[in-house]
């Protein structure tokens, strides 16, 4: 089903693409006014890791991440809330995935003003729960994130 409509396919990547671009905007003014400096420590622990395993992270962040990522998120979690309503499935399905991203800081540190980077993950998962609902093909939505998570790799460096 991935490209059985080729048409939906590329609009609900273009869509995705440009919705990620606009509230990336959006959550950077809002983190900027809060006060909020420097790079969220998900993305800080990659770009280090980076460093020294390379192949391995890339591996993980670009191949084995997104896969995982969309079958829970996307594929399990959002489909079972679409259910219940729409705005419930992404409202949900945003928060958990955004704060996936950046608990573990927040509960290591002792600081649970870490929480307040989950704010950088919201503009990639309404994306891709765009892309996902649009298209009802997890596949697109994997590649989708691969894509986003190999552009986040390329200019982090």
């Amino acid at each position: 089903k991935l490209f059985s409509d080729p048409k939906n396919s590329f609009k609900a990547i273009f869509f995705g693409a440009l919705i990620v671009v606009v509230l990336s905007f959006v959550c950077t003014y809002i983190v900027r006014s809060l006060g909020i400096s420097g790079t969220d420590p998900n993305s800080e622990s990659v770009i280090t890791l980076m460093e020294s395993e390379k192949t391995v992270m890339l591996v993980i962040t670009v191949l084995l991440a997104p896969f995982v990522e969309e079958l829970l998120f996307r594929g399990g979690i959002f489909c079972a809330l679409y259910e219940k309503g729409r705005l419930t499935a992404y409202v949900i399905t945003v928060l958990l995935f955004s704060l996936y991203h950046v608990w573990q800081s927040a509960f290591a540190s002792g600081d649970i003003r870490y929480l307040l980077y989950a704010l950088a993950y919201i503009p990639p998962s309404v994306a891709l729960c765009y892309v996902y609902e649009k298209s009802d093909c997890i596949a697109l939505g994997i590649i989708f994130h691969m894509g986003y998570n190999l552009a986040a790799q390329l200019i982090s460096r």
